[in-house]
């Protein structure tokens, strides 16, 4: 009261910009925390229509789904994964003589060449070749989960593929892998993906033989 002009406007927000160790009033008013609305969902289970498990690999790797496979360095869990991935795009017939689900396959593979390796393995494993999508960087960049989902979740989708192998995991998180509240931030996403395009995800995680630790 009156009221500034803009002239005066502009010049206090910049004393109270430049001065050193003080706080203005227009500056507090910026600091005041705000509060953040939230939006909870639940689901009454009454509600819900059950449905059985979709399978990749019956009793093993469900469809829509994330799993896990863990184990000590140098013991085969690529070769393994790359073995299933080239049943997928064919005959769908798994180690264990159960028939599975057959479709298209995309890869995240940050320790083996495609070149010298991963195209050696399939090759050797009768993959259909066709049917394999190595992703190797987006927008030139090495590519980060869960900031590039939505790049990945559109190659699932123009693919109609069933399985995404991520080999290692830690190797594409943006978040501290030693949090277990940052992991679960990360795979959430993740997992939503995979539900809505029923499409199989499998990563692969190294235990340190040395902590028992994983990387």
């Amino acid at each position: 009261q009156p009221q500034w002009t803009e002239a005066e406007l502009i010049h206090k927000i910049n004393n109270a910009l430049i001065a050193p160790g003080q706080d203005s009033d227009l500056l507090n008013e910026k600091k005041k925390p705000v509060q953040k609305q939230t939006t909870t969902t639940v689901i009454k289970l009454s509600t819900v229509t059950p449905r059985p498990v979709q399978w990749l690999w019956p009793g093993w790797i469900p469809l829509g789904k994330l799993s896990v496979l863990d184990g000590d360095p140098d013991l085969g869990k690529s070769t393994l994964l790359l073995d299933i991935a080239a049943r997928v795009t064919t005959h769908g017939t798994m180690p264990n003589n159960i028939q599975g689900t057959t479709g298209e396959v995309i890869i995240l593979s940050a320790e083996d060449g495609i070149e010298d390796t991963i195209y050696h393995r399939l090759n050797a494993a009768n993959a259909d070749l066709e049917k394999i999508h190595v992703i190797t960087e987006i927008d030139s960049l090495p590519v980060v989960i869960p900031a590039h989902l939505d790049q990945i979740e559109s190659i699932i989708k123009e693919h109609q593929a069933k399985l995404l192998i991520i080999d290692p995991l830690t190797a594409y998180l943006a978040a501290d892998t030693r949090s277990d509240q940052d992991i679960r931030k990360t795979l959430h996403p993740l997992a939503k993906m995979a539900q809505k395009h029923t499409c199989s995800v499998v990563y692969l995680r190294h235990l340190n033989k040395s902590t028992g630790t994983i990387n």
